[in-house]
């Protein structure tokens, strides 16, 4: 009867984690499509853009008076505004090279650019520690670090470092 128990849990060990999978698989498909809807849009990437823009201009790379800057709105709450680039400025010079041409095909590009940088980081971390591939499944299914590369934020280049 043991050995019985043991099979029985043994199956419904591999069906979770076989669940497990599935939805995790789904959470990235979800995520991508998510991160599919910004490619036409600047959103975070448009702060850094004009900051670049304006030093390489000679104005102030922290005006935020340009037309690229994400604005976002919270119509239920009545809260947004603005969002300006905040980062250091050693940023504006690499922003201010990357922006040269057409910003969005800069920010589409940093977006592929970040995802291809989190999936070595991911890579080389699973090779370095072994983790189960459950958990290497599940750390591609984070929506925070879809929303990230969407956004056209910078934080997965500091992670990569």
């Amino acid at each position: 009867m043991g050995a019985g128990n043991a099979g029985l849990r043994s199956s419904l060990r591999a069906a979770l984690v076989a669940l497990a999978i599935l939805l995790l698989v789904l959470a990235i498909v979800l995520n991508v499509i998510i991160v599919g809807r910004a490619i036409d849009k600047l959103h975070d990437f448009g702060s850094f853009a004009a900051s670049g823009i304006n030093a390489r201009n000679g104005n102030n790379p922290y005006d935020p008076t340009s037309e690229l800057i994400f604005e976002s709105t919270f119509p239920m709450t009545g809260a947004g505004g603005r969002l300006p680039n905040l980062n250091p400025p050693f940023t504006l010079l690499f922003f201010s090279v990357l922006t040269y041409e057409n910003v969005y095909l800069a920010a589409n590009v940093w977006r592929v650019v970040s995802a291809i940088l989190y999936i070595v980081t991911v890579m080389l971390l699973a090779f370095r520690y072994k983790p189960s591939l459950l958990r290497v499944i599940w750390s591609f299914a984070l929506a925070g670090i879809w929303h990230t590369i969407g956004l056209g934020q910078i934080y997965v280049v500091l992670l990569a470092l």
